[in-house]
């Protein structure tokens, strides 16, 4: 799983998280494959295996696995949430609960981005926590920048 976010440009993580506004605004059909590229499907997932990618390199790199299970479970469950979200139709159970289910996703992604900035800042400890944090929580930001300091770390010489 590590070597998802060393083999893979930035650029081709930013444009899959993108792709569901590209496809959008250019009103591209895609048949039946639309309800995979055109709602938060593939984001959720680019935004999971990018995360996955990153804790299994930095707990490689720093030899310790303190948060990395909860780390993983909570962005599993996280994406389990966000995924089932929009089949929660009105005449369901869950409909009431749609709002407390949404804000339960969001203390997940809180959650989860401080235990992998605590994983993340033990390889790049001269970055400021803040940052990598803004980093990890807002993915994008990450996949931007995060993603090719990873890829110079791996090639460089590690100090």
């Amino acid at each position: 799983m590590k070597q998802i976010i060393l083999k893979v440009p930035s650029l081709v993580f930013l444009l899959l998280m993108f792709t569901p506004l590209i496809l959008t605004f250019s009103e591209i059909s895609l048949g039946g494959m639309d309800i995979i590229f055109k709602t938060r499907f593939l984001p959720i997932l680019v935004s999971a295996i990018w995360s996955l990618s990153l804790i299994d390199y930095m707990t490689g790199e720093s030899k310790s696995d303190q948060y990395v299970m909860l780390s993983k479970i909570l962005i599993l469950c996280q994406v389990i949430i966000e995924l089932l979200i929009p089949f929660i139709s009105e005449d369901n159970l869950l409909y009431e609960w749609i709002l407390l289910i949404e804000i339960l996703g969001i203390l997940l992604i809180i959650v989860s981005s401080i235990f992998i900035t605590s994983i993340v800042q033990k390889v790049f400890y001269a970055r400021t926590t803040w940052f990598l944090f803004l980093e990890i929580w807002i993915t994008v930001l990450g996949m931007f920048t995060l993603t090719p300091d990873v890829q110079n770390w791996e090639k460089g010489d590690k100090t």
